[in-house]
């Protein structure tokens, strides 16, 4: 009589997470077993391979003659060198593009969240570039991307930190505080505006431009049992320009946005962006808040065309809410002048702001005048002024109407 012992079943699942990055040594592959005790010669091994991508992991020599193997599948990934090489996820593919310049850029709204086993922080956090990032994941580290896709900055190995810091979110915000105490010539602010209950109300975000500006990024927060339904629209100074926007929490917008790679804001008093709102039928009269609060989900910043950070003071807006629509039509009118007073034939004003769908655009006369009629009493417009042979220090003027305008002048250099 034979007495027989066959052998017991065990489970074998390669742990998750198991990477290097593209030119480094493989690690040990490692796992964990459905019996503990039970102990393996041998090892794990992948399908062979060094391009970035995923390898397949295998049980290779792992055995025991005491125990029938069941393996679980897995994959080994071979992570991208290159600091912003994010896409596609989560290795990335040794080439910085469009994709991954798109990818940070959602990284650094909140739309999508790194994946720590991957790496994917470490790689997305490329600004300040000298240092390799710095903990944070904001609009720095997208217009830093965008060099890179544009061949603008030579492409870095990936290093830095590899997980945020809240640290650095902490400075972050003392120095922003410090920044609006000091009252700085650039400033971001959310325009005022004033709308009727059941209505819509476009709020614009400017900036006092010092015009080395590229990127934007922020968070505002607003009072969601009175405005609802955030729409965030491109700014007139930034037409064709689509902000990243993050409206997931309700109460808050974060926006990502930038010029195109390389260029700046003009100096000036600029449109960024417009965020319309509709207004609750039951919402009580008088002044609520649009508040720049910053992260989460987005960083307050404003980075120059290198991604280098520029001091910036970020100041409260309101939105004044009427029980009764005011529904009276202004007209706003003035004229384009040289530095002696003669008027600017041929000049183009643009008004832009608001209620209005898109800019509307009226050319001087022989005396320089420029007229816009059926415009919303109540409202706050953006003017600018463009002429082929004259230049002017402040070609931009933001101007709240409640009743006719006739002196909204401008006046050339020279």
């Amino acid at each position: 009589v034979t007495f027989a012992i066959t052998p017991a079943t065990v489970t074998v699942t390669p742990n998750s997470g198991q990477s290097k990055v593209f030119g480094a040594t493989d690690p040990t592959l490692t796992y964990t077993s459905s019996v503990p005790a039970a102990t393996f010669t041998g090892a794990l091994s992948r399908a062979s391979g060094e391009n970035v991508g995923g390898y397949a992991i295998t049980q290779g020599t792992l055995a025991n003659s005491n125990y029938t193997i069941t393996f679980v599948s897995a994959t080994f990934y071979i992570m991208s060198g290159y600091e912003s090489d994010l896409n596609p996820r989560p290795t990335g593919d040794n080439v910085i593009d469009v994709g991954d310049y798109t990818k940070v850029g959602r990284f650094a709204a909140g739309l999508e969240t790194p994946d720590p086993l991957y790496n994917e922080f470490q790689r997305a956090d490329s600004a300040p570039r000298a240092t390799q990032g710095d903990g944070s994941l904001n609009v720095g580290d997208y217009v830093q991307a965008g060099r890179y896709a544009a061949g603008l900055d030579a492409w870095t190995a990936v290093s830095g930190p590899t997980t945020g810091s809240f640290f650095e979110f902490e400075e972050n915000a003392k120095k922003q505080e410090a920044l609006d105490a000091m009252l700085l010539p650039r400033i971001v602010k959310a325009v005022d505006q004033s709308a009727n209950r059941g209505q819509q109300v476009t709020v614009p975000i400017t900036i006092d431009s010092n015009g080395d500006e590229n990127g934007f990024g922020f968070t505002i927060s607003y009072d969601s049992s009175k405005l609802s339904n955030p729409v965030v629209l491109s700014g007139a100074d930034m037409a064709g320009i689509v902000p990243i926007a993050n409206t997931l929490t309700t109460g808050k917008v974060g926006v990502v946005t930038a010029m195109t790679t390389g260029t700046t804001m003009p100096a000036g008093t600029r449109e960024v962006v417009k965020i319309r709102f509709d207004v609750s039928p039951t919402a009580a009269a008088g002044q609520t808040p649009i508040t720049f609060v910053g992260f989460p989900p987005v960083v307050n910043k404003v980075v120059d065309v290198t991604s280098g950070d520029l001091p910036t003071t970020f100041a409260t807006g309101n939105v004044t809410i009427s029980l009764v629509p005011t529904s009276a039509n202004v007209a706003l009118s003035g004229r384009v002048l040289t530095a002696g007073g003669s008027g600017i034939r041929n000049a183009t004003v643009v008004i832009n702001g608001n209620s209005l769908i898109e800019p509307r655009i009226a050319q001087t006369g022989s005396l320089g005048w420029f007229h816009f009629a059926d415009l919303q009493a109540g409202e706050t417009y953006i003017i600018t002024v463009n002429s082929k042979r004259y230049s002017f220090r402040t070609p931009s003027r933001v101007i709240s109407v409640t009743d006719n305008v006739e002196n909204a002048d401008f006046v050339a250099d020279q």
